[in-house]
């Protein structure tokens, strides 16, 4: 997923993806606890998503859970709708 300044938010299914689903989003909530910076992100194009997102390691690793209708209650790394991409250290 791609988020730009103008609340665009492209969906790529793969990295080698050239087309995206497009969609908006809003950050609806978000704070910072031990190093962690969380946010809550609603999307929607098609559909409607609820992502609650943890960014750690200076911006390198990025985790995400989903749901349909409401924020997921918890952060479940089990969870099918779990992403988890951790960028190199340049």
């Amino acid at each position: 997923m791609v988020y730009g300044d103008d609340r665009a938010e492209l969906s790529y299914q793969r990295l080698t993806d050239t087309s995206a689903v497009k969609g908006t989003y809003s950050i609806e909530d978000s704070w910072t606890e031990s190093g962690i910076h969380w946010f809550k992100v609603k999307e929607w194009g098609a559909y409607t998503f609820y992502y609650l997102i943890k960014i750690t390691g200076d911006g390198h690793n990025y985790e995400a859970v989903s749901a349909m209708g409401g924020y997921p209650s918890e952060f479940d790394v089990t969870s099918h709708s779990y992403v988890h991409i951790q960028r190199k250290r340049e």
